[in-house]
């Protein structure tokens, strides 16, 4: 107690000294393990956010911190999920106070405090800055891994509410229409968990990490073999959807570790880059766009002529919905097709049933058969009459309350999909919490099978749907 006092002190002190709110820019300082700094000043810093999410190595980081007092030259670590510093910065840190009316929207106006070069060698990947701040690195050489995950940041804006506002809060009624991604970040308050990202540094693949805004870009993604969408992947601009569509349509593979997905039309505003607009349940009446494409409503509206159902193979409001095992269904996942090479390793049998948290399912119209194993009790199938995909076959299911509540029962499900004879494969796992549920071995075993599945040969992976 009697050191930590002398050291608050000691801050103090040399906070005083700087009698000026003037930032001095500092040259970049990289972290190796043979130049740890004696003190970080981590615990100082109140507050902060970056110019935008997601960098490629060498990109410019625009830094934007609050600190408790003034404090010159501050040491400043960079951690990656593990909370291993990979890194430091030195900069002058001040208290700040919001600039901006509205901050939920206009950002909250602090004024640089560094600017961080991404390193070359670090390494793709989710990073804190003092542990508080998280960004993203995406790997800027030519030579990339087959594989990316897509971090689900338009909905982490979406939940957001320092400022005052989010898309749901204070309320459904009383809500942002517009949301600045120039405030202190905070995950989404569902399906998003950084022990999902620690067990993917525990996997032998290579990875690049990627944000939802990095899918507006075409050319970003078209080399990557798969892409794997994690979390609660909830907001998509049509840019995205669109390449989405593409990079499927290419013979390129998804992995959707995520429900509730592709359910709200987003956009990112063309004068104001940072940002993101959505107006939801009056998105039709209100949103001021003219072209009605844009509109953003939810994306099973018949106006924005793009259901996810013919994307992804499944939706969230018309046939999904809420977990809820104390009205209807079992809790997790009923297998129906153990014997699939999704399921290899687990020793699943037709009907057990895969308990886990879900939350929130996408699911897709069903039909009942007979089981030709006994020709008395009937199983679910999925109905490919609407969708008319080359292959698609209902693995496993769980039903659900909708989301508008009453006394339908929906169902969710995970589906594998081939849309055309010449597309790529789709693995949809259709549940919002399956990332945060990452600790089950089974959610595990299912997920490194996807993973390992979809890196085979087309030819091999026409067995996926025996």
């Amino acid at each position: 107690m009697k050191n930590y006092t002398l050291l608050v002190l000691l801050i103090f002190i040399i906070g005083c000294s700087h009698n000026n709110n003037e930032i001095i820019p500092n040259k970049q300082l990289h972290y190796t393990n043979n130049d740890t700094p004696a003190f970080l000043a981590d615990s100082m810093l109140v507050e902060g956010y970056f110019n935008q999410f997601s960098f490629l190595q060498e990109d410019t980081a625009y830094l934007h911190l609050n600190s408790k007092v003034i404090l010159k030259n501050a040491t400043l670590g960079i951690y990656d999920v593990n909370k291993q510093l990979k890194d430091y910065i030195k900069c002058d840190i001040i208290p700040q106070k919001i600039a901006n009316t509205d901050p939920y929207k206009n950002g909250y106006g602090y004024k640089v405090s560094y600017k961080y070069i991404i390193p070359s060698n670090l390494k793709s990947g989710l990073y804190f800055l003092a542990n508080n701040m998280p960004f993203l690195v995406k790997n800027g050489s030519t030579s990339k891994p087959k594989i990316a995950i897509v971090h689900p940041s338009n909905t982490d804006i979406a939940y957001n509410k320092n400022g005052g506002m989010s898309y749901y809060y204070p309320s459904h009624q009383n809500r942002a229409r517009v949301l600045s991604k120039e405030r202190p970040w905070t995950f989404s308050e569902n399906g998003n968990s950084t022990s999902f990202y620690q067990w993917l540094g525990s996997l032998p693949y290579s990875f690049d990490f990627l944000s939802d805004e990095d899918i507006e870009d075409y050319n970003r993604i078209k080399d990557y073999q798969i892409l794997i969408f994690i979390g609660h992947s909830e907001y998509w601009t049509r840019t995205a959807r669109l390449n989405f569509d593409k990079f499927i349509n290419e013979n390129h593979h998804a992995i959707m570790l995520s429900g509730n997905s592709m359910y709200w039309q987003a956009r990112y505003d063309v004068k104001t880059p940072s940002q993101q607009i959505c107006y939801k349940y009056d998105a039709f009446t209100s949103d001021p766009i003219s072209d009605i494409l844009l509109k953003t409503g939810r994306w099973e509206d018949a106006r924005l002529n793009l259901n996810p159902l013919l994307s992804i193979g499944s939706n969230y409001y018309t046939y999904g919905g809420f977990q809820n095992p104390a009205k209807v269904g079992f809790g997790g996942y009923k297998i129906l097709k153990p014997q699939n090479e999704l399921f290899k390793g687990l020793n699943f049998k037709y009907n057990d049933v895969m308990k886990f948290a879900a939350d929130e399912y996408d699911g897709a119209k069903l039909s009942y058969v007979k089981n030709p194993a006994n020709g008395a009790d009937v199983y679910p199938v999925y109905d490919n009459v609407a969708t008319n995909f080359y292959k698609v076959q209902l693995l496993a299911y769980d039903l659900a309350v909708p989301d508008w509540g009453g006394n339908d029962v929906h169902s969710g499900g995970l589906i594998i999909l081939k849309k055309k004879a010449t597309s790529g494969v789709i693995i949809n796992v259709g549940a919002s919490n399956w990332c945060k549920e990452i600790s089950k071995p089974e959610i595990k075993k299912i997920t490194t099978n996807a993973i390992e599945i979809l890196q085979k040969s087309d030819k091999e992976l026409e067995g996926l749907f025996n």
